[in-house]
């Protein structure tokens, strides 16, 4: 077994064979945390070695902290694998929906194929943390101008009196 893709995207699927990713990419961006995802895709595009063919082998992806050993996501399943080699290469195609996942803190995040227990293939997404707005800096210091002026309008206010 072999992998020549294995990424995360906006959308993934497959029609007649072909495996379709839009919108690869490589980190996701919040102001707060934690954070829930979008729905996002997992895609894999794997080929078959003559030793594979008519098995059934475990599949195992995992989303975990760079680091860590314990993983906010995991998926399982099984590649079935055809009886017989099809053709000069036999490629077989996965992909995960998935709806979302909630993901606690900023930092580097690997995301891990395991097929039959052996690391496949992995790669890393950066979860960033854009804090607030510049609208929303822009708002607080506005608030904070207004609670000064109105703590000058109260001690002369109490002056006066």
């Amino acid at each position: 077994m072999k992998t020549s893709i294995f990424t995360i995207a906006d959308y993934v699927t497959e029609q007649n064979g072909k495996l379709i990713i839009i919108g690869s990419f490589d980190n996701w961006i919040s102001k707060k945390f934690p954070f829930r995802t979008t729905p996002f895709g997992i895609a894999i595009k794997s080929y078959a070695e003559d030793s594979d063919y008519g098995k059934e082998k475990p599949m195992l992806i995992e989303i975990k902290l760079q680091g860590k050993e314990k993983a906010i996501f995991t998926i399982s399943g099984k590649i079935r694998y055809p009886a017989k080699k099809i053709g000069k290469v036999t490629a077989i195609n996965t992909m995960f929906m998935i709806t979302s996942i909630d993901i606690e803190k900023p930092g580097i995040y690997e995301v891990i194929c395991k097929i039959d227990n052996k690391v496949q293939s992995s790669f890393f997404v950066e979860v960033k943390n854009t804090g607030p707005s510049i609208y929303t800096k822009k708002l607080k210091r506005k608030k904070l101008k207004r609670k000064k002026l109105k703590r000058k309008k109260l001690k002369r206010k109490k002056k006066l009196q």
